[in-house]
């Protein structure tokens, strides 16, 4: 098993390529540039590696032959995962397959096709599964558009703040709505928040289910707790995990007002292209301890509220989401409903709203 693990390694770093020449041959039979895969009823030659992470690699494609589609452009994401005890084929197809359930929702990155087999590991040192996914093409995630922002000096409207946060709520809460057990994300972070390109709306979507799972996290016994700790390191990013996750035995459970934590950090991001409670987080998270920053700004958009270039809704939306205790956490679907109201100008002086905030906010964690 071990000498299969490197092996897969071994591969996933011949793959860690972020700008080649699609132009260019590879000796892994797993480097799908230039190459044409078959997935589903589509034929699509792969490009350029456009994103990579580990076990897994995004490239540019392009659809040969589709029946009865006319989508040309394309993303292809492939996973490579081991074939041992520890990943059944099962395990293999639970992203795909949960991301085919949610794929319909407009404020989801559209999954075209997918295919997952078992092909041999480089040097024939045994086999891993392969994982094929047909992604709708993305202009940019949420960390570029910042990034891109902040190297102007500059801070991203906050109307386009809101709209990628109304997104990513919008489809998190499609998640929570699942019966008879609510789709957990686990990873909402602004790398995983995808603007369509221009042709296609322009519209933020929400992508990247591999860290989902299906039910809340039990955290009544010793072995809840410890299976809770081990698989929330592999699976969660620091910087957006909730109290919940770090301490697991001042909590019931891990549920969806985790994921509603991760989505306020990601609207504080998208508002002061700032971490609310930096990259090491424990401490200010559980403690429910981060402030609203002054600046100021061309790009601001909003009325100010208390000089900092952003509107007391907006900064009140924020502090809503990240509540130290997670039954007073606003729901996501209260949440994208409020971004809804804030973007459109409808429905601003809602009562329920207002109930849930004062819910929310009235005994304090909602930072300063």
């Amino acid at each position: 098993m071990k000498s299969i693990r490197n092996a897969l390694n071994a591969a996933a770093e011949t793959l860690s390529v972020k700008t080649p020449s699609s132009s260019s041959s590879s000796s892994s039979p797993h480097d799908l540039r230039g190459k044409v895969v078959s997935v589903g009823a589509m034929r699509i030659k792969c490009g350029d590696a456009i994103a990579d992470g580990g076990m897994a690699t995004v490239y540019r494609g392009r659809v040969l032959d589709d029946p009865g589609n006319n989508i040309r452009d394309v993303a292809v994401k492939q996973m490579l995962l081991p074939h041992d005890s520890s990943v059944s084929e099962l395990d293999a197809r639970r992203e795909v397959e949960l991301h085919a359930r949610l794929s319909h929702h407009e404020c989801v990155v559209a999954q075209l096709a997918h295919d997952v087999r078992l092909v041999p590991l480089p040097g024939g040192d045994g086999d891993c599964y392969r994982v094929l996914a047909v992604l709708e093409l993305c202009s940019e995630s949420l960390a570029d558009a910042l990034a891109t922002a902040a190297s102007r000096g500059e801070y991203m409207e906050e109307t386009e703040a809101l709209r990628a946060f109304h997104a990513a709520a919008s489809a998190i809460a499609r998640m929570h709505a699942e019966t008879p057990s609510p789709l957990l994300h686990r990873d909402v972070k602004p790398e995983n928040v995808l603007r369509a390109r221009d042709g296609d709306g322009g519209g933020w979507k929400l992508c990247d289910f591999g860290s989902a799972r299906v039910g809340c996290v039990p955290l009544a016994t010793a072995n809840d707790r410890a299976r809770a700790e081990a698989e929330m390191v592999r699976v969660t990013t620091p910087p957006y995990r909730s109290p919940e996750l770090w301490d697991a035995f001042r909590f019931a459970e891990i549920g969806p007002p985790s994921d509603v934590w991760a989505l306020g950090c990601v609207l504080y991001q998208a508002l002061f292209n700032a971490l609310p409670f930096g990259a090491e987080s424990r401490m200010a998270a559980l403690n429910g301890t981060f402030t609203i920053p002054k600046h100021r700004s061309s790009g601001a958009g909003g009325a100010a509220g208390g000089g900092n270039g952003r509107s007391d809704a907006a900064v009140e939306l924020t502090r809503a989401t990240l509540v130290v205790d997670p039954t007073r956490r606003v729901t996501a679907a209260a949440a994208a409903n409020r971004a809804r109201a804030l973007i459109t100008g409808e429905g601003v002086d809602d009562d329920a709203w207002r109930r849930m905030v004062a819910k929310a906010l009235g005994g304090g964690g909602g930072g300063g």
